[in-house]
């Protein structure tokens, strides 16, 4: 039976769905695949939980139900007074699960987390666009010159399989360019204008309402949280050394009815359209046919791949949710324990 040892930093929505998963999942994976999973680190901004024998995940989430800090854990013994980085210092984990929320400014503090993580000789899983989209250089080193893995699914498709497929899947092929849609917010909003008559800022309030679209929903709907996957990618599947900056921008914030309308004349519906090629990346608004596998609706996300050898591959998911983000972290996990 092989024992790992995981190490959560963020104790947000992902990383209590990671909390969920392994506490619901832990049986099975003794039994599916032989592998003993245990979390023995929990860190959010100013406390952790730790546990060399692994957290009772059972208590830690009936003690913290809402989005809050960790004090209410009820064995006070294993309270830490450690924020994330120094939970990554101090923690004796085989890999640290990096979950704090995104940074387009400076990618702190995830950055520091991850480079921690390399200097003490742990693997990395992440979900955390920040690191990758605007230091990918200084974090690829970190992890070379510590021989450990990183690994990254949940950073651009949430639960689907994009970087896997096209790093396993499509070994022997040359990638020509990536399509995507990638962020649900805006195809939520840009779906329910085509379809639902709306304007842009009645479908945006539903967004929230519904809880597709955050109370500020800038990254989102000026195509920022797009730009990072599109960064991820070009420097992923292409071999390139881009930061956001390098990204071509912009969002949807400029859509009107008139372009939607114009746009179903024609038989196309207008996308948040992620491109990466050779030449580089871009995000922007694009017509897209209506019978096009990109036109996919509400909050869905998908991605194809053009290939020299495969020519067309296309995936679609879901592109964000706490558990199906969690899948995605745990798929990384038993890819390193593999």
């Amino acid at each position: 039976m092989k024992k790992v040892r995981l190490g959560v930093v963020g104790f947000g929505i992902v990383g209590k769905g990671v909390c969920k998963v392994v506490r619901d999942r832990a049986e099975q994976y003794k039994k599916k695949y032989g592998v003993d999973v245990r979390i023995v680190c929990v860190a959010d901004m100013l406390n952790s939980i730790y546990d060399e024998n692994g957290i009772d995940l059972a208590k830690l989430m009936d003690h913290n139900q809402e989005r809050s800090l960790m004090i209410n854990y009820p064995d006070s013994s294993k309270d830490k007074k450690w924020n994330g980085e120094q939970a990554v210092e101090n923690m004796d984990a085989d890999i640290v699960v990096e979950v704090t929320p995104t940074n387009i400014k400076d990618a702190q503090p995830g950055l520091n987390h991850l480079l921690k993580a390399f200097d003490r000789g742990m693997h990395v899983v992440t979900s955390n666009k920040g690191p990758l989209a605007l230091h990918y250089d200084k974090v690829i080193k970190a992890k070379e010159k510590s021989g450990k893995e990183l690994r990254y699914e949940a950073t651009v498709g949430g639960t689907m399989p994009v970087l896997n497929l096209a790093q396993e899947a499509l070994k022997g092929n040359e990638i020509i360019s990536v399509k995507g849609i990638l962020n649900g917010t805006t195809n939520y909003i840009l779906s329910n204008m085509a379809f639902e008559g709306k304007k842009f800022g009645d479908a945006l309030k539903e967004a929230q309402e519904k809880g597709y679209a955050e109370a500020n929903p800038a990254q989102d709907i000026e195509g920022w949280d797009a730009a990072c996957k599109a960064t991820i990618l070009s420097n992923a599947l292409m071999g390139k050394a881009m930061t956001l900056k390098d990204v071509k921008v912009k969002g949807i914030t400029g859509i009107m009815m008139e372009d939607v309308l114009e746009a179903k004349k024609k038989g196309n519906i207008i996308k948040l359209l992620v491109e990466v090629t050779e030449k580089g990346a871009k995000v922007e608004p694009t017509p897209v046919p209506l019978n096009s596998p990109l036109a996919v609706t509400g909050t869905l996300n998908v991605a194809v791949f053009e290939t020299d050898l495969s020519k067309d591959i296309t995936v679609m998911g879901r592109g964000a949710g706490q558990i199906e983000t969690a899948a995605a972290i745990m798929s990384d996990v038993f890819a390193i324990v593999r």
